[in-house]
């Protein structure tokens, strides 16, 4: 398989906040592109307090894909609490991780991949900026 991609670090990650209190929106690229096909890949805390601590990530292509997978990963105070894997043959998906809430600071990262059956893939990554929870 060949693959290649692209990394986006905190700095220009994409924060897209559901959440009241979470922090500000982070700019970045509205639409990556993943095997030629435009994409748009969102990463944003769904809860932060209260019973849990949850995030989603998704992408959404514009064009055919073979196959989609969104890895999703939640980390407390640097260490990995809850993580999920999601694909599809269609052209977008969307996965959630979550944790019952501990006090702490929270990052999420996502890694969207697409494969195609000529065994050529791509990916892009996105990781939040760490967010700090009070339960």
């Amino acid at each position: 398989m060949k693959l290649k991609g692209t990394l986006f670090t905190a700095g220009v990650a994409m924060l897209l906040c559901a959440v009241p209190g979470a922090p500000a929106a982070q700019a970045a690229a509205a639409s990556v592109g993943l095997l030629g096909g435009t994409c748009s890949p969102s990463l944003y805390f769904t809860q932060a307090g209260g019973a849990a601590v949850a995030v989603n990530a998704s992408v959404s292509c514009s064009s055919s894909i073979d196959y989609l997978q969104v890895d999703v990963q939640l980390r407390r105070d640097g260490s990995a609490v809850a993580s999920n894997v999601c694909g599809t043959t269609s052209w977008s998906v969307s996965c959630d991780a979550g944790v019952a809430c501990q006090s702490g600071s929270y990052q999420a990262s996502a890694q969207f991949q697409a494969y195609s059956t000529s065994g050529y893939g791509d990916y892009a990554t996105y990781t939040t900026p760490a967010y700090t929870v009070t339960c």
